[in-house]
């Protein structure tokens, strides 16, 4: 949708796309690897410095993955691993693309969060976690950056049409089996296999991108906006009593 819009777009991805455009530059790289990092930018920075009318408009960061499981079955080195990929990653890209939006007076953070970035379920704490995090981040650099022209968005979807999820079922492979969890994880896959069309929420981003008075948050999805609602006004126990309920459920 940005191409279309007329935006060079460079997507940074550890394998190659199959998307094809051009104004759309495919990059193999991965993010938590730092000098990879510092060699794509200067390789994007090389290629915007050919036009002196180029300016960077946004750094959309919607790498990561979803590590699945219980806290108790998760080892934690795969926690580091979310970490390093959902947080650590995009807080250094991050840090290294602010000196370039500061230089031009404006810029856009567009960072992809989730709504279980404001709460946990069972069987997703870590990577629950992992959003957690990025949402003190967002909020800590939308208030730092704003003085400099710098805007920071949060876009929480929820369960997305993607093969992420599909992808996220694979990290429970090496304890599954031996899991008192077994059954919960069985039926988690089940009913995970469905979520929000990916044009939606890349509809949304690419407004962002374009709208010069963002708002601070995106919510993607009816039922998403609903179950923080819900967060907000029910009790603690009772909204967490609903979210155990309908999660350790065993389908008959």
């Amino acid at each position: 949708m940005l191409v279309e819009s007329g935006y060079q777009v460079y997507g940074l991805s550890r394998t190659q796309p199959v998307f094809s455009h051009e104004l759309f530059t495919p990059i193999i790289c991965d993010i938590t690897d730092a000098s990879a990092l510092d060699r794509t930018l200067g390789l994007i920075s090389e290629d915007m410095g050919a036009n002196d009318n180029t300016r960077l408009a946004s750094l959309i960061n919607n790498a990561g993955y979803a590590q699945v499981g219980s806290i108790e079955d998760v080892p934690v080195d795969l926690v580091r691993k979310q970490f390093e990929t959902n947080v650590f990653a995009l807080l250094d890209i991050t840090k290294k693309v602010i000196p370039i939006f500061k230089k031009q007076g404006e810029g856009k953070v567009i960072n992809v969060g989730s709504v279980v970035g404001h709460f946990a379920g069972p069987l997703g704490g870590v990577y629950s976690a992992s959003k957690h995090a990025l949402e003190a981040l967002n909020a800590a650099m939308r208030m730092e950056l704003h003085r400099y022209g710098i805007k920071v968005i949060v876009v929480n979807p929820g369960l997305t049409d993607t093969d992420f999820h599909a992808t996220a079922f694979t990290t429970i492979d090496g304890f599954k089996d031996a899991s008192d969890y077994g059954r919960w994880y069985k039926q988690y896959a089940r009913r995970h296999m469905q979520g929000i069309p990916a044009a939606a929420v890349a509809r949304i981003i690419s407004n962002i991108v374009s709208n010069p008075n963002p708002k601070p948050r995106y919510i993607v999805g009816g039922r998403e906006r609903l179950v923080l609602l819900m967060r907000k006004l029910l009790p603690e126990g009772m909204f967490y009593s609903q979210v155990e309920g309908r999660a350790m459920k065993i389908d008959n």
